[in-house]
């Protein structure tokens, strides 16, 4: 006999496959396919190594103070809430995530994978997982700051007005960029949402599961490691959420000296163009074991070609920074951003005659044409708000820069026991509730 349901009953029905590894505060698990790293025992004995596995500052974000925020900031629930989703739009937005990552951030020898050249290198380009010798994003986007702070300078290089606007605007971008990474990575270990290679591996729900999927995954430079997943929880997105603080304070900084103008919410015309050091000509893909001994330059591997890429925009680094993570397959499209801000419309004709092809991917507006203004809810507390990790970047460096720089007051410090007091939570609910 047919088990007849309502949508809605069938929407609230937990995903069976979805099974979260264990109870309690935190369930993320391990990268599927590459589970432990071998670390030296003793730091000068190298030979000597054991197995580890790595879960990235579990408790950083509820217990690092702030720097200069004046506001709770926290992100919607991701579309699946504890192996569940509740209605057919968050079931619209995991499958249509579930189904991009694996045709844009799979492994290049996979069939299913259909990722562009330049979105391979896109994604190589804003990489920085903690690579050896190159480091993490905020080293990159310190790279880029000193050819903006240089390009566009008013006065002269030893001038004091160029010294001080110098010290102003790096002290803005990496204040924006610390408080970002402790807020993101609260908002990590609350949500504890799983990376594409579990879920793509294990969703029978999903149309599209393959057990043996691969992502492109975060290169090991100037390693003979393979590549991997970050060990740490997906939703939002640290790249997104450190990309879009450190720029959007870099553009309010500009807009307020008056070397440019613009909305607060839209594209500028603040341009650039830079080498990733994963892109140099010198980073490579060691053949064996690094030795700390040698020039990087002087030991076998296969080096990476040299890029240069320019972006007219701010903006435009904010998206593609974000959506790099997508084409390396360690991200879902979600983490970033809603789809209903940056997908072009699926009514109306086909933006290309290649659209409705199998492997096409989802169309996406040109960075100069998105807002990131779609809000969702929390299962928590009441009210609505930002989706991902660009929403939330650009709501820290909104509040830090209008409070001018100004300490984060005693009050919205975290308890000493983790957690932020609970009149933060309040006034950060209500604020959202009347749309402020």
């Amino acid at each position: 006999m047919t088990d007849l349901v309502t949508d809605q009953e069938q929407w609230s029905r937990p995903s069976t496959s979805m099974i979260w590894p264990r109870a309690g505060n935190f369930r993320f698990r391990d990268d599927a396919a590459n589970p432990v790293k071998l670390v030296p025992v003793d730091p000068n004995q190298s030979d000597v190594k054991r197995a580890v596995h790595q879960y990235h500052a579990p408790l950083y974000g509820i217990t690092a103070k702030r720097f200069a925020v004046h506001d709770d900031h926290i992100v919607a629930d991701p579309p699946v809430k504890d192996g569940k989703i509740s209605t057919v739009d968050e079931e619209a937005e995991f499958s249509g995530a579930f189904q991009e990552v694996i045709r844009l951030g799979g492994a290049p020898e996979l069939f299913s994978t259909c990722r562009q050249p330049n979105e391979t290198t896109g994604a190589y380009f804003w990489a920085y997982d903690g690579a050896n010798l190159i480091g993490t994003p905020p080293r990159f986007y310190n790279r880029i700051l000193r050819t903006l702070a240089w390009k566009n300078k008013r006065d002269g290089p030893t001038d004091e007005n160029t010294n001080a606007e110098f010290a102003r605007l790096f002290a803005l971008a990496n204040v924006a960029m610390a408080d970002a990474g402790t807020l993101c990575w609260r908002e990590k270990y609350h949500h504890d949402f799983l990376r594409p290679i579990s879920a793509v591996r294990e969703d029978a729900n999903q149309s599209m599961v393959d057990p043996f999927w691969r992502a492109l995954g975060a290169p090991s430079t100037n390693t003979d490691q393979i590549s991997f997943t970050p060990p740490f929880p997906s939703y939002p997105s640290g790249h997104a959420t450190f990309g879009a603080a450190f720029c959007q304070i870099v553009r309010l900084f500009y807009r307020r000296i008056g070397v440019t103008n613009f909305e607060e919410d839209g594209p500028d015309n603040i341009s650039f163009e830079i080498v990733s050091d994963e892109l140099d000509g010198v980073s490579r893909d060691l053949r064996q074991t690094y030795d700390p001994t040698q020039l990087i330059t002087n030991q076998p591997g296969t080096a990476r070609t040299r890029v240069k890429r320019r972006f007219e925009s701010l903006w435009e680094a904010i998206f593609e920074n974000a959506i790099s993570r997508v084409w390396l397959g360690v991200h879902w499209r979600f983490d970033a951003f809603a789809s209903n801000d940056v997908l072009v419309s699926s009514t109306g004709e086909p933006t290309s005659k290649t659209e409705n092809e199998p492997c096409e991917a989802r169309h996406y507006k040109k960075a100069s044409d998105i807002k990131y203004m779609t809000s969702g809810s929390r299962t928590d507390q009441p009210g609505s708000f930002p989706i991902g990790g660009v929403p939330l970047g650009l709501e820290i460096a909104n509040d830090i820069f209008r409070n001018n720089l100004q300490p984060t007051p005693k009050e919205l410090q975290p308890s000493p026991y983790g957690g932020l007091v609970h009149l933060t939570s309040q006034k950060t609910a209500e604020k959202h509730r009347i749309g402020l």
